[in-house]
């Protein structure tokens, strides 16, 4: 059974491994391993919260820390609070844990960028960082608010290829992606900066108080899996559409929920 010293230990050690495969430019290798190391400080700061002769956590806590997910872990430690307020006051952490969010154990498949690993591996050296009940609604705001900043990228010659809200059973939530070719040419970080230049706006045009943010966005690649898929099943025009997409299956996957916006 593992301890606080050892994840704090284990995390020191991953650190070294990332910065060594960071150095012979192995990025994906590196970048892999960053996830594991916020996961590992994670629940060093989970094991604090623990006592002796403690009665064991209810089956639902259990479920929330035996797990990969980074934004269930950060809710586990009790860190949900105090990481909203650091973003909300650091514009530059917030572009940061746009990237850092986007990482699950998944990511030892992916070709990942030398920049995105970069910003990783800064972040990771400067901080360390219920079960599905009901499926949450997209509501008429969240869909409203997608359409606004889909059409102030479009503005900003972001180059959308495609926009849709995506209902992710894990963590159980809805993520509006953004696919554009920016993300390959300039960079993940780039991309989510220029993103982020825009919700202040954004949000001054909304008189209800509702805010999106970079942590309920993600920014892809237009040669994105999960966009590649949706292609094969809808093409839209180049400006903006309003399509539910609901209980279908393309090439043998499933696809519990979306709104789609665009798919060129």
């Amino acid at each position: 059974m593992m301890n606080r010293s050892d994840f704090q230990k284990l995390a020191e050690i991953r650190l070294e491994d990332a910065e060594a495969l960071l150095q012979q430019g192995c990025y994906s290798g590196a970048y892999y391993l960053c996830g594991y190391i916020v996961e590992c400080g994670l629940k060093a700061c989970i094991a604090k919260q623990t006592k002796k002769f403690d009665f064991p956590p209810n089956p639902t806590t259990i479920r929330d820390i035996y797990v990969h997910d980074l934004e269930k872990l950060i809710k586990a430690a009790g860190l949900r609070r105090a990481l909203d307020e650091d973003l909300e006051k650091d514009s530059d952490l917030e572009v940061n844990w746009a990237l850092v969010k986007d990482w699950n154990e998944k990511s030892r498949y992916e070709n990942i960028p030398k920049q995105k690993l970069k910003i990783s591996m800064m972040q990771l050296q400067t901080k360390a960082w219920s079960f599905a009940m009901v499926k949450p609604t997209l509501v008429d705001p969240d869909k409203k608010a997608g359409e606004a900043l889909l059409k102030k990228l479009d503005g900003i010659d972001f180059d959308v290829k495609a926009a849709f809200w995506f209902y992710l059973s894990e963590p159980n939530e809805w993520r509006l992606f953004f696919a554009s070719p920016v993300v390959d040419k300039k960079g993940p970080k780039e991309a989510y900066e220029k993103v982020q230049s825009q919700l202040p706006e954004l949000k001054e045009e909304f008189e209800q108080d509702y805010e999106l943010s970079l942590q309920n966005i993600s920014l892809v690649s237009p040669k994105d899996d999960l966009v590649k898929l949706l292609k094969a099943a809808i093409k839209t025009g180049p400006g903006v559409s309003n399509i539910r997409f609901t209980g279908n299956v393309i090439n043998n996957v499933f696809i519990e929920d979306a709104y789609i916006y665009r798919v060129l």
